[in-house]
C-alpha cells in the first residue's frame, strides 16, 4: 500500500476514534449509538491495516470513507436542543460539521505530510492521471502495431511452375512427417496431425496440413501457405505458435516453398481436425506472440557466401532452411528462444524429453565429414550404435535425400565451430 494512502487512512482513522470517545460521553440517541459503532467497526478495520496487521482491502477503505461521510452530514441533527448535550459544541467536532470540510482538512493534513499545497496537489494529481493515461494509451498503441500478423501479399509472387522432384526433396529435409503425420499411421505421407508435443510451456497439437480441402490444407492459396511458412500467420490472420519452427523455414526461398506446397497437394486428403493446444495464461492469448515476432523472427532470407564452395552454401541453406536443426540442437531461454551465441551447442529436447547433442566441433571433434553424412543415412553412430529418439525420427527423413544432400549437410555441420553449451544433466 502507498504511503500516501496509509496516511489518508490514518488521518480518517484517528477522526473516526477521535468522534467516537466524544459520543461516547454523550446521552446518544439510538441513530447517534449505531453510528458510533459503525465509525468504531471501520476505523479499527483501517487502523489494523495501517499497523500491518490486515492486508491493504480498497473495498474497505471505500467502504469507511463513505460511512464517515454520511455521518458528517447526519451530525448536526443528532444534537436536539432538548438532550443534555443540545448545546455542547465539543460533542460535534469542526472537522465533522460538513462533509467538505471533513475533505479539506484530511486533504490539508495529506498535502502537510508531503510539503505540497491542497490545490498544487490536486492539480499534480491530475496531471499525473492525463500523464499515465497518454503514457497507457501509447504503450497500447505501440503493443497493437508490433503484434499485427504479418502476411505476404498474392501479388508478390511471379508465375511458377511447380517441380514436384524438388517439392519432394524439401518435404523430407523439412521432416514434415515427423510432427504431422497422423500418429499410429504406417503411411507416413498422411498428414493427419494430432501429435501431443509437450513442451514448457503447454502441449502443442499440429494441424492437419493434408491436401483434404475442409480440414487440411488443400484449400489454401499459395500465398496463405508461405505467409504461415515465413511469417508464421494462419489463413485466418492470426499469429502460429513457435511450436512450428517459421523461425527457420522463414530462410527458403519462395519458388521452394511453392514446390513444397505442391507437392504436399500431391499427398492423400485427411479428414479431421487436431485438438485444440493445452495452454495456460498468458500462453493461450496469440496476440502476445507477435512480441515473441518481433524478438526472434528476422524475417531474412538465406545469404550465401560468396567465400564458400556451392557444397557448403547448399548445406548451410538445407540445415538453416527447411532442415531447421538448430531448433532442436540448440539451447532456449526462459521465452523459448533459441540463445543465439550457443546455437547449435545442444540442449534439452523442445519436447521435453532427452538430449539433443552439441553438433557444433565442441561435440563432433572426431567425427569426419564422411562419418556424419552415413549416419544421416542409415542411423549409425562412430562406435557402432544408432540414434534413437527424435534423431531415429530425423533419419527417416534424411535417407530418404540425396547423398549429394547429405553430403552438403555434413560439409556445413562439420565447418560449425567449437561452442561450449549447458551442462547435460547427469543420469540419476
Amino acid at each position: 500500500m502507498k504511503i500516501s494512502t496509509v496516511f489518508a487512512v490514518a488521518s480518517h482513522a484517528a477522526v473516526a476514534f477521535g468522534a467516537t470517545t466524544v459520543f461516547a460521553q454523550a446521552d446518544a440517541i439510538k441513530e447517534r449509538m449505531h453510528l458510533m459503532k459503525e465509525n468504531g467497526k471501520q476505523a479499527k478495520a483501517l487502523v489494523k491495516m495501517v499497523k500491518g496487521q490486515a492486508p491493504y482491502d480498497a473495498k474497505a477503505v471505500a467502504s469507511a470513507f463513505a460511512q464517515w461521510h454520511e455521518t458528517a452530514e447526519k451530525l448536526p441533527g443528532l444534537f436536539p436542543p432538548d438532550s443534555k448535550t443540545g448545546n455542547d459544541t465539543r460533542a460535534a467536532p469542526a472537522i465533522w460539521q460538513h462533509k467538505k470540510d471533513f475533505d479539506a482538512k484530511a486533504a490539508a493534513f495529506h498535502c502537510a505530510r508531503h510539503g505540497v499545497p491542497p490545490g498544487e496537489n490536486r492539480a499534480m494529481f491530475r496531471i499525473l492521471i492525463v500523464l499515465v493515461a497518454v503514457a497507457a494509451a501509447i504503450a497500447a498503441g505501440v503493443f497493437w502495431m508490433i503484434t499485427i500478423p504479418q502476411t505476404v501479399s498474392a501479388s508478390a509472387l511471379q508465375p511458377h511452375k511447380p517441380d514436384l522432384g524438388n517439392g519432394r526433396t524439401l518435404f523430407y529435409a523439412g521432416g514434415c512427417a515427423s510432427c504431422h503425420a497422423t500418429p499410429g499411421e504406417k503411411d507416413r505421407t498422411k498428414l493427419g496431425g494430432g501429435l501431443a508435443l509437450k513442451s514448457p510451456f503447454g502441449t502443442f497439437y499440429p494441424p492437419n496440413i493434408s491436401s483434404d480441402p475442409a480440414d487440411g490444407i488443400g484449400g489454401w492459396s499459395e500465398a496463405q501457405f508461405i505467409t504461415a511458412m515465413t511469417k508464421g500467420t494462419s489463413p485466418k490472420g492470426e499469429h502460429l505458435y513457435p511450436a512450428f519452427p517459421y523461425t527457420s523455414y522463414q530462410h527458403m526461398t519462395y519458388r521452394d516453398l511453392r514446390d513444397l506446397f505442391a507437392f504436399l497437394k500431391t499427398l492423400p486428403g485427411v479428414k479431421g481436425k487436431t485438438p485444440p493446444h493445452e495452454l495456460s495464461f498468458p500462453y493461450n492469448v496469440r496476440r502476445f506472440i507477435g512480441v515473441w515476432k518481433a524478438l526472434y523472427l528476422d524475417g531474412l532470407p538465406f545469404q550465401p557466401d560468396p567465400a564458400r564452395s556451392d557444397v557448403w552454401n547448399r548445406g548451410a541453406y538445407l540445415v538453416n532452411g527447411p532442415g531447421h536443426c538448430a531448433e532442436c540442437h540448440s539451447p532456449r531461454n526462459f521465452l523459448g528462444g533459441i540463445i543465439a551465441s550457443e546455437r547449435f551447442a545442444g540442449g534439452p529436447n523442445p519436447e521435453g524429453k532427452g538430449w539433443a547433442p552439441n553438433i557444433t566441433q565442441k561435440g563432433l571433434t572426431e567425427w569426419t565429414v564422411k562419418d556424419i553424412a552415413y549416419l544421416l543415412e542409415t542411423g549409425f553412430t562412430l562406435d557402432g550404435d544408432s540414434v534413437g529418439g527424435a534423431m531415429a525420427d530425423v533419419v527417416k527423413n534424411t535417407s530418404q535425400l540425396s547423398s549429394d544432400d547429405r553430403l552438403a549437410i555434413a560439409t556445413y555441420i562439420k565447418s560449425l565451430p567449437p561452442v561450449e553449451g549447458p551442462p547435460k544433466p547427469k543420469k540419476k
